[in-house]
């Protein structure tokens, strides 16, 4: 955990340098794929896409598709558990170091970070089914959000 630690420390340090001289690319690119680090467990992290069609329970304990499980030995499996939750963990310190370093005005030093953030469950909320009342909140926040750093 500790190189994990650092390098969160030292992605801070770099997204603080590229915000200090208006390099507004490699933060933008750095988030998005700490976004899909983050994402990579399925345990944890609930796919809105596949799931969108379930309107009941708790999306993150619902299985992943049984499709995918098949002819894959639970080596394979437990071994590709255990480097999604490495990667879980690693972009989680980074962000939780971006937080702490920028506090305020993280989503003004990246700009598209709320748009990680929030536009997975946009987009597929965004289709008539009965999360669109749940999702028309997170559009109304998108917009507040976007109307105040405009």
């Amino acid at each position: 955990m500790g190189l994990q630690t650092r390098s969160a420390v030292a992605v801070s340090s770099f997204i603080d340098f590229c915000a200090l001289h208006g390099l507004a690319q490699p933060p933008d690119k750095i988030v998005k794929n700490l976004c899909t680090f983050l994402c990579q467990d399925v345990e944890r992290t609930p796919t809105f896409a596949y799931h969108k069609k379930h309107l009941s329970g708790i999306l993150s304990f619902q299985k992943a598709s049984k499709a995918a499980e098949n002819g894959v030995s639970e080596e394979d499996k437990a071994e590709s558990r255990e480097k999604a939750r490495l990667s879980r963990r690693g972009a989680g310190l980074a962000f939780v170091e971006l937080s702490t370093k920028f506090g305020e005005k993280l989503l003004d030093t990246v700009p598209k970070m709320w748009q990680s953030m929030a536009g997975g469950i946009l987009i597929a909320c965004s289709t008539g089914t009965r999360f669109v009342g749940c999702c028309r909140s997170s559009s109304l926040m998108f917009r507040r959000h976007a109307r105040f750093r405009g």
